[in-house]
């Protein structure tokens, strides 16, 4: 491996992806969630300059024209449309907010009719294979056995080809 990097933020990702393209050097880049939006990270970087950027995404990505004819992203932009009409239709971070609103929403639908503190923690603990619309395909989401952890389960992940590459479990923890 000829070297790696990781931007963590999509302006500096694009930044990275354009100079180490225009110097012949080609390290391994590594965006997570944040970074690798098409709009914001690779898309201004150029697509041949993006090409073998592997990301650590787990969201469908509202740039994405992959996307365009999808139910779940349908409703997304219709929901935008309707609360948040001056919002950024091509922002990931919206749609990640959108993804963790579904999610809670679920734990909600799991309380019933206790919405007590420790039936919705207790409920969020219980979080089993949960799959939010906007999410991958193949990615779920799962709690760890004790409060407050939960893993996300990434299906296949992707190396700037669209070809799926492995499984990846980011864990989350909440403060108490």
């Amino acid at each position: 491996m000829p070297g790696m990097s990781s931007p963590r933020v999509p302006s500096t990702a694009s930044q990275v992806i354009r100079l180490t393209a225009d110097s012949l050097w080609h390290p391994v880049l590594l965006l997570n969630n944040a970074a690798a939006s098409i709009g914001a990270a690779l898309g201004p970087a150029g697509s041949e300059k993006s090409a073998g950027v592997i990301s650590a995404s787990f969201l469908k990505d509202p740039n994405d024209p992959a996307w365009k004819d999808d139910p779940a992203m349908k409703e997304w932009v219709s929901f935008m449309d309707k609360y948040y009409p001056r919002g950024d239709k091509t922002s990931s971070a919206a749609l990640y907010g959108y993804a963790a609103a579904d999610t809670l929403v679920q734990v909600l639908r799991q309380c019933g009719d206790d919405l007590s503190r420790e039936n919705i923690m207790r409920q969020a603990a219980a979080l089993r294979d949960y799959q939010s619309p906007v999410l991958l395909p193949g990615i779920k989401i799962a709690s760890a056995q004790r409060v407050p952890e939960i893993d996300i389960v990434a299906g296949p992940t992707y190396a700037g080809d669209g070809v799926p590459s492995s499984q990846v479990t980011v864990k989350i923890r909440w403060l108490q």
